[in-house]
This record gives C-alpha cells, sequence and structure tokens, in this order.
C-alpha cells in the first residue's frame, strides 16, 4: 500500500493528513489521542487498507501539524478533523478517535451531518480528565510529561524514553506509586517517547489544570447522534479512563450504541489487544455502508 501526505492548509496553521494513494472501500478517518500522532494508527490502517480507505491525522500542536496560538481544549481540535473530513475526505466518513479522539470524533460527527456514516469511540476520557483530574494517576503523568519536554534536558528519542521511563504514577486515591518503566515495556516507551518528541508541551497544559473540558459538553452531543455508535471501554484497573458512570450516559443518551468491555485490558486497547480490537472493530465497520455502496461480508 503506497500512501500520500497532505499538509492541509487552516486558520490556525498546516494539519498534515495521510491516506492512500488508491481507495479501496468506505472511508474511515483515524483521530488519536493526546500525546500521540497518526502513527499509533499505523499497523491498524495498514490492516484495513485493502478492504477500507484509512485516513489519520496529526492535530494541532503534534506530529507534523501547526502549534496553535488558541489553546489546546478538546473544543480547539474539533476543527482540525473537521477540515480534514470537509476538505480533504469531502464525502461519506466513519470516524474512528482512541481517548481524546473519540471525544473529537463524537462531536465531529454532529457538525459532519451530512457526511458522517458512523462513530467508534475508544475508551475517551471524559470526566475522568476534566475539572477533577487531579484526583486521578494521570495527573501526576501527564505534568511530568509537560516537565520533561519543557525541560529540554534530551537530545534523541532515547534519551526522552530514558526518562520516561522514570515518571512517577502517583495515584491519589490510593497513596501507591508506579515507575512507568515498571508498567510499560521498552519498546512501547520508546514509541511513545517519539510522538512526545514531536509535541508542543502546552498541549498538556489544559489538561494539568483542569480546563480541558471547558466548552465541551459531550452529553448533549451524545444526544443528538443519530448514526451508529461503537463504544470501546477499558479496564480501568488497568489504566482504563472511561468511567463506568459516563459509559452509562451514552448508553441512556444514543439511540444506536454498541457497547463492548475489555477485561483486564489498559487504555491503549487497539495496540494492547489489537487482534481482539480488529475483531470487534471490522463486523462493525460491515454493518455501516452509504447507500451506494452494497455490504460486502
Amino acid at each position: 500500500m503506497k500512501w500520500r501526505t497532505i499538509a492541509q492548509a487552516t486558520s490556525t496553521g498546516p494539519i498534515q493528513c495521510v491516506g492512500p494513494i488508491e481507495p479501496s472501500g468506505p472511508t474511515l478517518l483515524f483521530l488519536h489521542g493526546v500525546t500521540r500522532t497518526h502513527r499509533d494508527w499505523s499497523l491498524v490502517m495498514s490492516g484495513l487498507a485493502a478492504r477500507f480507505t484509512p485516513w489519520g491525522l496529526d492535530f494541532r500542536g503534534h506530529g507534523g501539524s501547526a502549534r496553535s496560538p488558541r489553546g489546546y481544549r478538546v473544543v480547539n481540535y474539533i476543527d482540525d478533523a473537521v477540515h480534514i473530513a470537509r476538505d480533504v475526505i469531502a464525502g461519506p466518513v466513519i470516524l474512528v478517535g482512541h481517548s481524546l479522539g473519540a471525544m473529537v470524533a463524537l462531536a465531529a460527527a454532529s457538525r459532519l451531518r451530512e457526511q458522517a456514516l458512523g462513530v467508534i469511540m475508544e475508551d475517551p476520557p471524559f470526566e475522568t480528565l476534566g475539572k477533577n483530574v487531579e484526583q486521578t494517576v494521570f495527573h501526576s503523568q501527564f505534568l511530568q510529561f509537560r516537565d520533561i519536554l519543557k525541560g529540554e534536558r534530551w537530545h534523541s528519542v532515547a534519551d526522552l524514553a530514558k526518562q520516561l521511563a522514570e515518571v512517577r504514577l502517583d495515584n491519589p486515591q490510593t497513596g501507591q506509586s508506579a515507575r512507568l518503566g515498571d508498567v510499560r515495556d521498552e519498546a512501547s516507551i520508546r514509541f511513545h517517547a517519539s510522538t512526545l518528541a514531536t509535541m508542543d508541551p502546552e498541549c498538556l497544559t489544559p489538561i494539568v489544570e483542569g480546563d480541558w473540558l471547558a466548552g465541551y459538553d459531550w452529553k448533549t452531543l451524545a444526544s443528538s447522534i443519530d448514526v451508529p455508535v461503537l463504544l470501546m471501554q477499558a479496564d480501568p484497573d488497568r489504566g482504563g479512563m472511561l468511567r463506568d458512570a459516563d459509559a452509562e450516559t451514552l448508553r441512556e443518551s444514543i439511540h444506536d450504541l454498541t457497547v463492548v468491555r475489555y477485561p483486564e485490558v489498559g487504555h491503549q486497547i487497539h495496540s494492547l489487544a489489537r487482534e481482539s480490537y480488529l475483531a470487534t472493530l471490522v463486523p462493525f465497520l460491515e454493518s455501516i455502508h452509504p447507500p451506494d455502496l452494497p455490504a460486502q461480508i
């Protein structure tokens, strides 16, 4: 599969996106989580390219996309997805998002009424990274990530990976603390270092300050969705971010919602349990088709 990269002009600067040169089926737009890039989806996109037309983007402040003086709240990222869907894809699309990308997918589907055919949300954090984020283990993690990037005391991905491995995961609820290098393998930490190395540290400021969700009314957005939605929930005891209460709110608000839980799998479901992820994703995608495309099973 040959891929092309496009730097799409927007009012905040270019947004980088990647897609196949030759389309091969229904179009998917993959939306990554905070601190990641479209490369987080590489194996998933390549695995689906024979049957679907997968596109991925780098949100503002991440990867090859421009940094944004307007800030990095969740609401700011929505424009990036809408721009790529309208100006690059310009046709029916299924939105596939992880974490931040899942929350953006929900909002983008509400704005892309004539284009969005469905939404896949993988472990959206919602209130976990809201105003009470200081009560979670993720606050110390993101605060240390930001401090490391701002400190600029690294000169290579290898240097940055070593510093990430020493990040302490402090849980204010239990008083327990763990070293990142003891709960993640070295390869995953090195890959994460490679995406963090391209990120604006200020992307993390709204999160650590508890202001990330300002202006983002996910409950109202959920009530406005009239396309099929797949919700994938990771295990909170393994680092999953979607709370049971928030998942239940989505179940009550979205008419056509399919929920799949992944016991003993952490937040990065598509990486940690890729086969199970694809075994859930593909049948759901096959159940969604534009009116002019026959089902192909």
